[in-house]
């Protein structure tokens, strides 16, 4: 009998026909080398981590700017409905009508990503407030992109004098703060 639960907290994957682009790119913007650690940034990848590690479960944190947003938002929830061990989150951008949000859940997301960074809107736009109300009412966590990445600062959203006044107006939801004590 297996004792512990692994869980991958934080992972990005892609359609296999854009994700080596999107990994270039990331790598290019952080000015990264790319490693072995970051990937291929495919579900097949992850999956074959996922095995060789002995990870139980990914959670499939996505995002994207507002004109393809809805595209990985559907092709994410698609993931998560064909692997049983991939936990998918949904991302949001301050002019999307709540339904939309709800529809999401509706068919599997999990959880809610926002990389304020590279989307490029601070997480206290009011633009997110009827969807952190929404969060706080259901129990619906929020993942949010913290300080730097790679020692690259892409934007005053990120820092913690953006993030904290949400935490503290939204009590009730489950914020996840990835990357924090990097900037």
């Amino acid at each position: 009998m297996k004792d512990s639960l692994i869980i991958d907290g934080h992972s990005h994957s892609y359609n296999d026909d854009i994700a080596s682009k999107i990994i270039k790119s990331f790598t290019d913007l952080h000015k990264m080398h790319p490693t072995s650690s970051v990937g291929k940034g495919t579900i097949g990848d992850i999956q074959n981590n996922m095995k060789n590690s002995h990870i139980d479960y990914t959670v499939i944190a996505n995002f994207a700017p507002a004109k393809s947003i809805h595209r990985s938002n559907e092709w994410t929830l698609a993931v998560g409905m064909q692997y049983d061990n991939i936990i998918p989150l949904i991302s949001v951008h301050p002019d999307m009508p709540l339904e939309n949000v709800k529809e999401y859940f509706a068919n599997g997301a999990k959880g809610i990503k926002i990389h304020n960074g590279i989307q490029e809107f601070a997480p206290t736009d009011r633009g997110l407030f009827e969807i952190y109300e929404y969060c706080e009412e259901y129990s619906i966590p929020i993942t949010l992109h913290c300080g730097e990445t790679s020692r690259v600062h892409l934007n005053e959203y990120t820092d913690a004098n953006n993030i904290l006044p949400v935490v503290k107006m939204f009590p009730g939801i489950r914020f996840v703060l990835t990357h924090l004590v990097a900037g």
